[in-house]
C-alpha cells in the first residue's frame, strides 16, 4: 500500500478459479470516502483485534468471508434489485464516466466481452454525455 494506491492479489474469482488470481489495484481520491484511506482504517481495526491475521479480509470471528457470505450482506443492506453483478456494471459505468477508454474499462472490470457497454449506455448520465458528445462527435465512436 503506497499513499496513492492499495494493490492486493485475489486468488480465485468465481469465473476462473484455476487461473492464478486477479491483481486488483486501487486508486486514491480526495474526500472522506477515499479507498486508500478507508482501506488503512480497516487494516489498523483488523490488526488490532486480529495481530498476524494472514489474509486481508475477515470476520468477526476472524474467519474468511465466503462470496455466500458476501451476497448475504449485500442483500441485507441494499435493495433487492442490487446483487453482486451490480458492482461490475457500476464500476464499469464508473470509470466510463471519468473518461476510461473502452479498453480500460473492460481490463479494470475483467469483461471477457462487450456486455459491459450495454451496461453504461443504460446510465442516464452517461446517456446525456453521449447526446453532448454527439454535436462534435459521431455516436458510434465513443
Amino acid at each position: 500500500m503506497d499513499d496513492d494506491h492499495v494493490k492486493f492479489l485475489l486468488p480465485t474469482h468465481k469465473s476462473a478459479k484455476q487461473i492464478d488470481g486477479n491483481k486488483i489495484i486501487v486508486q486514491a481520491t480526495d474526500g472522506e470516502d477515499c479507498p486508500v484511506k478507508i482501506t488503512r482504517q480497516y487494516l489498523h481495526l483488523r490488526d488490532s483485534l486480529f495481530p498476524g491475521h494472514p489474509n486481508l479480509f475477515t470476520r468477526k470471528d476472524s474467519a474468511i468471508p465466503t462470496r455466500q457470505w458476501f451476497i448475504r450482506r449485500l442483500r441485507h443492506y441494499f435493495p433487492k434489485d442490487v446483487a453482486g453483478h451490480s458492482l461490475r456494471s457500476g464500476g464499469a459505468t464508473h470509470y466510463a464516466l471519468l473518461g476510461y477508454s473502452w479498453d480500460a474499462v473492460q481490463t479494470l472490470g475483467r469483461w471477457t466481452s462487450e456486455a459491459f457497454r450495454l451496461y453504461i449506455r443504460k446510465h442516464p448520465l452517461f446517456f446525456s454525455a453521449l447526446l453532448t458528445k454527439k454535436q462534435t462527435t459521431p455516436l458510434n465512436s465513443v
